[in-house]
């Protein structure tokens, strides 16, 4: 229906309900596999996500054109369901969660079903490793390799800079490298 990002966003802008409607099937699945990410709860996230996108399509004029919708989307909505919790949880809890704005993200087997359909022990090595990174750096690693975001999105979505993207991804990488039980996912 719409050829490109710029065009589906522009005809979204332009009020064509037909490109709100492309835009929820587009990213939906997504968005909310991360939303239920960060709060562990289906109803909040399904229903955060639903007044993201009334509140996206009410206030399209307003918006500019993202170089990259998928970035922004995932960015905007992080930012809104963060808001949301906020103003749900009570004060001791808002303070320590968004002094810091770390997401605790947990990987888990589903998560974890790597093309190659691999050994269930294999999978579950590797969500042990991965569950040992700091927040961050599982945020991030989550963000480029299971939902494929590029460097730059994933820097937008975390509202750091680039080469802090860069710098956070290559620690985990780095740490995974190091972990003594990568020895037994590559000898599997």
């Amino acid at each position: 229906m719409f050829q490109t990002e710029r065009t589906l966003w522009l005809a979204f802008k332009a009020g064509d309900r037909r490109a709100l409607d492309q835009l929820f099937k587009t990213y939906y699945p997504n968005l909310f596999r991360y939303g239920i990410k960060i709060c562990a709860n289906a109803d909040v996230t399904d229903s955060t996500l639903q007044d993201f996108f009334i509140y996206l399509f009410e206030h399209r004029q307003g918006l500019s054109v993202p170089k990259n919708t998928k970035a922004y989307l995932f960015g905007a909505y992080r930012r809104k369901l963060l808001q949301h919790l906020q103003d749900t949880r009570s004060t001791r809890i808002k303070q320590q969660a968004f002094r810091t704005q770390q997401i605790d993200i947990q990987f888990s087997i589903e998560d974890m079903v790597i093309r190659d359909e691999q050994e269930l022990h294999t999978q579950q090595m590797l969500m042990r490793m991965l569950n040992d990174l700091p927040k961050r750096q599982r945020e991030a690693i989550y963000l480029r390799y299971y939902d494929d975001l590029d460097i730059r999105a994933v820097a937008e979505v975390l509202s750091i800079t680039y080469q802090g993207t860069v710098n956070t991804i290559h620690k985990a990488v780095k740490t995974l490298r190091a972990h003594p039980g990568l020895e037994k996912i590559v000898a599997s």
